[in-house]
């Protein structure tokens, strides 16, 4: 369905004025996919600046362009814009990259406000944790979604995943398919690439978990300083409004730890050999499984049986079991959700060979 540009601007908090009259007919940042009334979001990227596809998405029919930079936009597109003055507008924003995730949640009528939504993030066990958290939320009868390293899915649908973290768009529509099919919870894995890039502004997350922080992505970031920082950015911040409504950090990692001390926020510990508000003790660890018992901040005690072999993974447990409960799931149904997740793909995963 159609929306004013005016309203879909207001819809998405940004301040930029449009004329009420122009209709949209979709948003898109890519402009081969622009069609007769589309609104093109020209970011820069880290590549390629899509400014200097304006002229491609209008002569396909976009009839509005968000871009940042006016100043230093290019003559072609700059001259294209100019000739179309009286049938394109224009939308200056600041940050045409927050932009781009604002409307998009604001085009699908922002479904994650309808679903408890939590976030993954860390160097090592965002796609395992991520699983345990849709085996929770499948125990509490949400019918999640998940999306992440291996695929994007909803109850009803799947699609192997681009990247970890994919552009704002596809976020939205995957948080809408979910919403619009009953469901009522999503387990997202967040890269820094796509905190770095902004593709998860515009969400509010209801538990937000960072598991650890090892080397890697240098080849982005540069520096483990720099990784760390944007890992940061997730917890500290974000806009106004977008804070993490709980926080779960790893005890057992000097990082996440650190970033424990510092939350002001509600936060949850979780942990193995540090003090930690989930914490696992007994354990037994088999070829096949893994046995231990759940310490949980209230004083209680429950045992665990997960049908994943490692230590590491009693940690990727611990993890979930905080986020779920920081989302008011029982702890009964918890440990039924750990304890039927039966495999990670790619991870750890058993190949019958007869």
């Amino acid at each position: 369905m159609p929306k004013s540009l005016d309203q879909l601007l207001s819809d998405a908090g940004l301040t930029a004025s449009a004329p009420a009259r122009v209709p949209v007919q979709s948003v898109t940042d890519c402009s081969r996919d622009a069609v007769p009334g589309s609104l093109f979001v020209a970011v820069r990227g880290t590549k390629t600046d899509a400014r200097r596809f304006i002229p491609d998405a209008i002569s396909r029919g976009a009839v509005a362009v968000v871009a940042d930079g006016i100043d230093s936009m290019p003559e072609p597109a700059r001259e294209c814009l100019a000739a179309r003055a009286g049938d394109v507008t224009l939308v200056a924003v600041p940050d045409a990259r927050r932009a781009l995730a604002l409307l998009a949640h604001a085009w699908f009528d922002h479904p994650a406000r309808a679903l408890k939504v939590a976030g993954v993030t860390g160097t090592n066990g965002k796609t395992t944790v991520t699983h345990y958290l849709e085996s929770i939320f499948k125990a509490a009868g949400l019918k999640p979604g998940v999306m992440g390293t291996i695929e994007y899915r909803s109850a009803e649908t799947r699609s192997p995943a681009l990247t970890t973290t994919p552009s704002p768009l596809v976020i939205a529509a995957l948080l809408d398919r979910i919403r619009r099919e009953g469901g009522r919870a999503a387990a997202l894995e967040i890269s820094s690439h796509g905190i770095d890039q902004a593709r998860v502004d515009g969400l509010v997350f209801d538990a937000a978990i960072m598991t650890n922080l090892t080397r890697d992505h240098i080849d982005y970031h540069k520096t483990m300083e720099a990784y760390g920082a944007v890992k940061r950015r997730f917890f500290f911040s974000r806009a106004a409004g977008e804070e993490p409504r709980a926080a779960i950090f790893n005890a057992d990692d000097a990082f996440s730890a650190g970033m424990a001390a510092e939350y002001r926020g509600r936060r949850f510990t979780y942990g193995i050999d540090h003090p930690a508000d989930f914490a696992a003790f007994r354990i037994e660890e088999g070829e096949r499984d893994s046995r231990f018992v759940m310490r949980t901040p209230d004083g209680g005690h429950c045992p665990v049986r997960l049908a994943l072999p490692g230590r590491y993974n009693i940690l990727n447990a611990l993890a979930a079991a905080a986020a779920a409960v920081a989302m008011d799931i029982p702890i009964s149904v918890i440990v039924q959700g750990l304890e039927t997740m039966t495999v990670v793909p790619g991870r750890c995963q058993r190949i019958d060979v007869g």
